[in-house]
């Protein structure tokens, strides 16, 4: 009995969950913002990508794009790895690249990262994006 309602809490848990994410699909004229993260370390930090995506240079070689994340911790972290995902209006992939952040990222310092190269045609149809972010907590020295 007490496994049955902790299967059912659970199974109500990732119902509301799915819920939320359907619901919350956002303007498809202003990009929006989707994201995972990891991490390893005792005292596991939390990293995020925050605010929006902007294309800073388009030349050749394709479209880079430049974000922002942000370190919640408590932990350092470093060996920061993401991958930006462009998505349609209907959440399906159109590109993604990735990217890395050399060095400590300490917490509530906010780095910029950019991810290269996107091509012309993903960032003018891309209506939202998400982004994977991986880590290593390390102590702040």
């Amino acid at each position: 009995m007490f496994h049955r309602r902790i299967r059912t809490h659970f199974f109500m848990a990732v119902l509301v969950a799915a819920g939320m994410l359907i619901s919350g699909c956002g303007d498809p004229s202003t990009p929006t913002l989707a994201q995972s993260q990891s991490g390893s370390g005792s005292d596991s930090a939390k990293v995020r990508s925050t605010g929006t995506l902007s294309f800073v240079d388009c030349a050749g070689t394709g479209c880079t794009a430049e974000g922002t994340i942000v370190n919640d911790g408590p932990s350092c972290v470093s060996n920061v790895k993401g991958v930006t995902h462009l998505l349609d209006t209907g959440g399906k992939e159109i590109e993604a690249q990735s990217w890395t952040i050399n060095g400590r990222v300490r917490p509530d310092a906010p780095k910029t990262y950019r991810a290269c190269c996107f091509t012309a045609n993903a960032k003018d149809r891309y209506a939202s994006f998400h982004v994977d972010i991986t880590f290593q907590t390390i102590d702040c020295i």
